[in-house]
């Protein structure tokens, strides 16, 4: 049996995203991390509304400004309660929707 099918996996990773790991199927996100930094680096500088799941289930809806983007992070500059504030994200965050973006 080879390395794929031990995994889950028909044929490699050709668009299928499920996988079975335990006898459990597992859904792997539709967006790779390339595809997650494309999308923030073809919008730097340009506004956007986000929802963020941080630590104990608190959720932080807020809008600002994609700063810049970096190999593994990308960093988003906000207003929070009268406050300027740059936050960082990984594209993971974007991956494993924890941080959802609406660009304006």
């Amino acid at each position: 049996m080879e390395d794929n099918e031990k995994l889950g996996l028909k044929n490699g990773y050709r668009g299928n995203n499920n996988i079975k790991i335990g006898g459990m199927n597992m859904k792997l996100p539709s967006h790779s991390y390339n595809s997650a930094k494309k999308i923030i680096v073809d919008n730097v500088g340009k506004d956007v509304d986000f929802i963020s799941k941080v630590s104990r289930g608190k959720i932080i809806k807020n809008e600002g400004t994609i700063l810049n983007a970096y190999n593994n992070i990308f960093t988003i500059s906000t207003n929070i309660d009268n406050k300027d504030d740059i936050l960082s994200f990984s594209y993971s965050d974007l991956i494993n929707h924890s941080l959802r973006l609406k660009i304006k």
